[in-house]
């Protein structure tokens, strides 16, 4: 598991993490990611891909140049979702966005990668892998 799972509930609208290009990849209920959306941008001369996984719905057209904090998406359920062997029934537990960066080096957790800081208050859900 490369990236980070942030629950959020479904149709929460996500903004761009940077400015760049995205490609939406809508795979419905199939895949592990399901509906997802490449952000490719460069930082330091490198090129750089966020994945977010999971989603609802693409907001806006496809294929764009996009500015950070831009809306791009919706939060969504599709994909596998699948959390604690529990089934994909998506009713506020499994629901969360999957977030990967790809660049030098390969696939990273993008929290730990960019020294975000993340705190999970009163959310009693299980992370992934602790469950």
């Amino acid at each position: 598991h490369k990236g980070t799972d942030i629950f959020v509930e479904s149709g929460t609208k996500l903004v761009a993490l940077a400015d760049g290009s995205i490609e939406w990849n809508p795979k419905g209920p199939g895949g592990k990611w399901g509906n997802h959306i490449f952000l490719n941008f460069t930082s330091g001369g490198k090129a750089f891909t966020f994945v977010y996984a999971h989603l609802g719905a693409l907001v806006g057209k496809d294929k764009r140049l996009v500015k950070m904090n831009e809306v791009i998406c919706t939060s969504g359920c599709s994909g596998n979702t699948v959390y604690c062997g529990s089934e994909n029934s998506c009713d506020g537990r499994e629901d969360h966005l999957h977030l990967e960066l790809f660049g030098p080096g390969g696939r990273r957790d993008p929290i730990a990668a960019l020294g975000w800081s993340m705190e999970h208050e009163n959310d009693t859900r299980c992370i992934y892998p602790d469950c």
